[in-house]
């Protein structure tokens, strides 16, 4: 039963690793036409609801990645646990004279946590890293004194990370983790010239692909004072560099005709990153807080593009359900969260924000043995001045948490 038990670890870890999920949206942001596309933020179910919030977050039944310190909180009787999730959203896009909507959806993350000893932990993972996703037009003149022709941009594709990760609580109130995590992606970007007085249509298609490496690293200390907890947690990413090359074909419409040039390196550094995070825990209520620090002027991306370092705030809460209750609803535990965050890149002078809520409920399955959480989040971005574009963003999220699927006793009469 125990070699049982051990192949199916391993027979499930070995699927979370080789499934890469897709981190290409049906419609993404117009703004992820700069650098490798629109980053997208690494977290479990439980931080996502908190609205990002987890740094010194520690729950003795959910997944908590935002600090990899927090792994090894998950007490016994959980010996093994796997979260996978997805989220559908609808996007507004506004200028300054219309607006259109579009609809999005994919994978949010696949993890797979498991426990090597009561305070030794480690976990699998698949996460989107970025994703590119847009399809717009522009006229422009090919040259001084031309008319003006219209150019289609479009771009798809985007990076995913795969991530290992252990925690050890090296005293009873100190806990320290660490994830080593593996990039790759490719981004496709293509643009449709119309036809002018020099020559016919033309499509210029550009394929990039890299591939990198990084690691980020936590601690966590928590003690209690009478019935309360208290927990301050901090983390640290080292710079990601991404190595690659990209590629143009460029084709004449009317004839057919292709020429494709030929393969130029491409470099990407993107920032090491800090964070500190505080949280009070009482009975069954949880208040946290987390701040996190980029250091974009120090990153490499495209030439031309002007960043800037970011901080990020959020804030978020969580009253837990009574699993030993026999109302159902009174075993539903309530979350929210709140995050504030800049843009790295300025975009024609203008300095871009986002800022969002998020509120969600956990169902419990049968006892504690499964939780499906389902949360909405709303999210505001960028500004319709300066001709920039503004995306107000509606998104459903649904994630399963299994625990202890190989550890249940099997009864026969």
């Amino acid at each position: 039963m125990k070699l049982l038990k051990i192949g199916g670890s391993i027979l499930l870890l070995v699927t979370l690793i080789t499934t890469q999920p897709k981190a290409q949206d049906v419609s993404g942001s117009v703004y992820s036409v700069y650098g490798i596309g629109d980053l997208k933020w690494k977290g479990s179910a439980l931080n996502r609801v908190m609205g990002g919030t987890g740094i010194a977050v520690r729950d003795i039944y959910n997944l908590n990645t935002a600090n990899p310190a927090a792994y090894s909180a998950i007490a016994s009787p959980v010996s093994k646990l796997f979260e996978f999730g997805g989220y559908s959203e609808n996007n507004t896009f506004r200028n300054s004279s219309s607006s259109t909507n579009y609809q999005a959806g994919t994978i949010s993350s696949l993890n797979y946590w498991f426990k090597f000893s009561p305070k030794f932990a480690g976990v699998a993972g698949i996460a989107p890293l970025s994703s590119s996703s847009y399809n717009v037009t522009s006229n422009q003149a090919i040259s001084a004194g031309a008319s003006l022709i219209p150019v289609n941009y479009e771009g798809s594709g985007g990076f995913n990370q795969f991530y290992l990760g252990s925690s050890f609580q090296i005293i009873k109130n100190l806990s320290i983790g660490v994830n080593a995590s593996l990039i790759l992606g490719s981004i496709n970007k293509k643009a449709i010239t119309g036809a002018n007085s020099f020559s016919g249509a033309l499509e210029s298609n550009t394929k990039l692909f890299a591939q990198g490496a990084n690691f980020d690293a936590g601690i966590q200390y928590f003690f209690n004072i009478k019935q309360s907890q208290f927990t301050f947690g901090a983390t640290y990413k080292t710079s990601t560099k991404l190595n690659g090359y990209n590629q143009t074909v460029l084709t004449t419409l009317s004839s057919g005709s292709t020429r494709e040039t030929d393969k130029l390196s491409v470099n990407y550094t993107l920032p090491k990153q800090y964070g500190v995070g505080f949280s009070y825990m009482r009975k069954r209520i949880v208040l946290a807080a987390d701040l996190s620090f980029q250091e974009w002027t120090k990153a490499k991306l495209e030439n031309g593009a002007i960043t800037k370092d970011v901080f990020r705030y959020s804030f978020g809460g969580e009253f837990k359900g009574n699993l030993e209750t026999s109302n159902y609803l009174k075993a539903i535990s309530w979350r929210a969260g709140y995050h504030l965050q800049d843009y790295y890149i300025i975009v024609r002078n203008t300095q871009l924000s986002s800022s969002g809520y998020t509120i969600g409920a956990g169902l419990p399955l049968n006892g504690n043995f499964a939780t499906v959480n389902v949360n909405y989040s709303f999210t505001n971005f960028g500004t319709t001045s300066n001709g920039l574009v503004q995306q107000e963003s509606n998104k459903l999220s649904i994630d399963v948490i299994i625990r202890d699927i190989w550890g249940i006793r099997r009864k026969f009469d």
